[in-house]
């Protein structure tokens, strides 16, 4: 929920397009709504990014967007990471890096290759910011040549890694993959479902770089997640492509009226309101509040956070390692954590060692801190489950008083 429950311009649009227009198919004819909301996009989306498709899901978005990059190349591979996630259908999972695609192997047609970010979990390119940039595109440009430039469609990342960890690419990251793929005629897609309008205090993720992907997916934040909104968004050159070159996409939903008239409240909602500015202005105090429990808290091994989308990691010993798997259930003492938190009126993401921090955009400054009272209140849960360690939760006195 990027907004408040419910604005009510957005329900009038809603229901003024039910009784206006609530349906027609999106390959006979074109409602104005639609041809207002593109425009409205046009507008306010960076680069030359001036044309675009509404599928009903993030996943479809992302599964429009390898048809494009696929039939615009003449090529079939994309190239993905392993900490992502792109969607749950047979492609989307294929194109998926995190366990969620195992089961979807199988069934999953060639061409889907994998390669690791500048933030693996169990060694490091580098001791700082250009060591790390330069090592992992080095390495990248030998898998690009190992796979055969002439045979790779895209590259296909989240610009922010979402579920993966909350990774902000170092600066000239991905700066490098667009100097890669330009070299190479490789398309490059940045997937922002996660991170697309406004969680990261800017419009979309890849706007903390110089770059402009050829091709850019959203879902859930361009209406609040409201109702069910899928978008690709692509540049001059693929529209042109498309034109002369249809893809041929059927979907019953697609671009279906109601749901875009959400869409286009929701995103003058978000102007109107000057949202992204807001979460922009908010991240610096979510930033401290999530270094204050790595300051505090023996069990917080790590903090991090772009705009309002943060978290922080739970390690189970002085050594650092994490008290979970991403891959498997919630320790004993991540699901009591869980339950105290809810006691306590507070619910948020928690997987494998990852405790998620993405309120609403919206979100006051006293309503930040709240949360995080009630955070470090459950926290001992989770120090006092350490290895070997004693530890003395502080008094709620002397957390008020280090506010």
């Amino acid at each position: 929920i990027n907004a408040e429950y419910g604005p009510e311009s957005v329900m009038q649009a809603v229901e003024k397009q039910m009784r206006t227009l609530p349906y027609a198919y999106p390959g006979v004819a074109v409602v104005d709504i639609r041809a207002k909301l593109s425009k409205l996009l046009a507008s306010v989306v960076p680069g030359d990014i001036n044309s675009f498709l509404f599928p009903s899901t993030g996943m479809e978005a992302n599964e429009t967007a390898v048809r494009i990059a696929r039939a615009m190349t003449g090529r079939h591979k994309i190239l993905s990471r392993h900490r992502s996630y792109h969607g749950a259908s047979t492609m989307t999972l294929a194109m998926t890096g995190d366990q969620r695609r195992w089961p979807a192997e199988m069934g999953a047609s060639a061409g889907y290759v994998k390669f690791f970010d500048p933030n693996p979990y169990s060694f490091k390119w580098g001791d700082n910011d250009t060591e790390i940039v330069a090592n992992n595109l080095a390495y990248l440009r030998e898998l690009v040549e190992m796979e055969g430039p002439k045979t790779t469609a895209a590259i296909y990342i989240e610009s922010v890694t979402g579920t993966n960890g909350i990774l902000k690419p170092p600066p000239g990251y991905l700066e490098g993959l667009r100097e890669l793929c330009d070299e190479h005629g490789i398309l490059l897609v940045c997937d922002e479902v996660m991170a697309g309008w406004g969680r990261t205090g800017r419009l979309f993720g890849w706007c903390h770089s110089d770059i402009v992907p050829d091709i850019t997916t959203a879902a859930k934040g361009i209406n609040g997640a409201f109702l069910p909104l899928g978008m690709v968004g692509v540049r001059d050159h693929v529209a042109e492509f498309c034109r002369k070159n249809p893809i041929q996409i059927g979907s019953t939903y697609n671009s279906h009226p109601v749901v875009l008239a959400s869409a286009y409240a929701a995103v003058q909602y978000m102007i109107e309101n000057e949202v992204v500015q807001h979460v922009a202005a908010m991240e610096p105090i979510l930033a401290a509040r999530l270094q204050r429990l790595v300051d505090n808290h023996p069990s917080v091994k790590q903090a991090r956070c772009v705009g309002l989308f943060g978290g922080f990691d739970i390690q189970k010993n002085q050594r650092g390692d994490f008290i979970g798997k991403v891959a498997e259930p919630l320790s004993p003492a991540m699901l009591e954590f869980k339950a105290a938190l809810l006691d306590k009126g507070l619910f948020t993401m928690l997987r494998g060692h990852m405790v998620y921090t993405n309120p609403p955009l919206i979100i006051t400054e006293e309503q930040l801190h709240e949360g995080f009272d009630i955070i470090e209140e459950c926290l001992p849960i989770l120090d006092r489950a350490m290895d070997c360690l004693l530890y003395t939760s502080p008094s709620p006195r002397d957390m008020r008083r280090s506010r």
